[in-house]
């Protein structure tokens, strides 16, 4: 099957979500959000500890590293403003960077569920019947902690070379922001893709090869995520609640519009 356009590719990986829609209401994926729910609420209720401990550490450490004097009621004075500016400032720089790897972390706790999500979805298109297999599970769930960790590597580079281009007068800012946006898309639509590339017994690298060639699909399936996280103050609060359920989903039915998958599987396709 010839591979669609760019551009074609983006309409295919954003029109799949109405059909996970349908998944989502009328054959009751919904309930999967709750275990998606307890998850991220466990990972922010560790993000919240964690970060509060290692601001304390790094705040103890610089202090006395530099000595600040808080004789008298002046150095009390510049010690106290000095510690709430650095402190808040910390604070804000650790939550910054939780929140880069947050969604990393939810993708590689839920990845049995997306795997399994995907498999079901699956079986609603091509008919076939999988047979819980607990070493294709663990398979599956090793691959999907692997992709994740490639993909947050490879987007903190991104991150990085983008960083240093908003010091680009003028439009280098703008050239970020857009940059960002649409590398964070396309990673997480990369993870979304795979579970069904697994399946298909695609190699990683055969894996990210066919992504790469259908990568319109990726930042298609991925904006949904990014577009989640812009909501203030509750987007990222529900984008990794909603989106890994519904994304799978998605992407597993765009998958089917670019390789139909009867035929890509075959005889192959079905595990006892």
């Amino acid at each position: 099957m010839e591979s669609p356009g760019f551009w074609k590719q983006i309409g295919i990986g954003l029109g799949s979500f109405e059909r996970a829609m349908e998944y989502i209401f009328q054959k009751g994926f919904w309930k999967y959000f709750l275990i998606s729910l307890l998850v991220s609420a466990l990972v922010y209720f560790g993000g919240y500890h964690l970060i509060d401990f290692v601001s304390e550490w790094i705040f103890k450490w610089v202090t006395a590293w530099f000595g600040f004097d808080s004789d008298g009621w002046f150095g009390s004075l510049v010690n106290g403003t000095l510690s709430f500016l650095f402190g808040f400032a910390l604070k804000i720089l650790l939550w910054y960077l939780f929140f880069i790897i947050h969604k990393y972390i939810v993708l590689m706790l839920v990845s049995p569920l997306l795997a399994y999500i995907s498999e079901k979805v699956d079986e609603e298109i091509t008919g076939n019947k999988y047979t819980f297999n607990a070493e294709q599970l663990m398979r599956d769930v090793y691959r999907g902690i692997l992709i994740s960790l490639r993909n947050l590597f490879i987007e903190l580079g991104f991150m990085l070379l983008f960083f240093f281009v908003s010091f680009i007068p003028l439009i280098g800012w703008m050239i970020s922001l857009v940059g960002l946006f649409f590398a964070s898309a396309y990673f997480y639509g990369f993870a979304m893709m795979d579970y069904t590339n697994e399946r298909r017994r695609l190699k990683i690298s055969e894996s990210v090869a066919f992504i790469r060639k259908h990568k319109g699909i990726a930042m298609g399936n991925g904006m949904v995520f990014s577009f989640f996280f812009l909501i203030p103050w509750l987007g990222p609060l529900l984008a990794p609640i909603f989106a890994p359920v519904i994304s799978v989903i998605a992407a597993t039915c765009a998958i089917d519009r670019v390789v139909d998958l009867k035929k890509a599987y075959g005889k192959a396709g079905v595990e006892g």
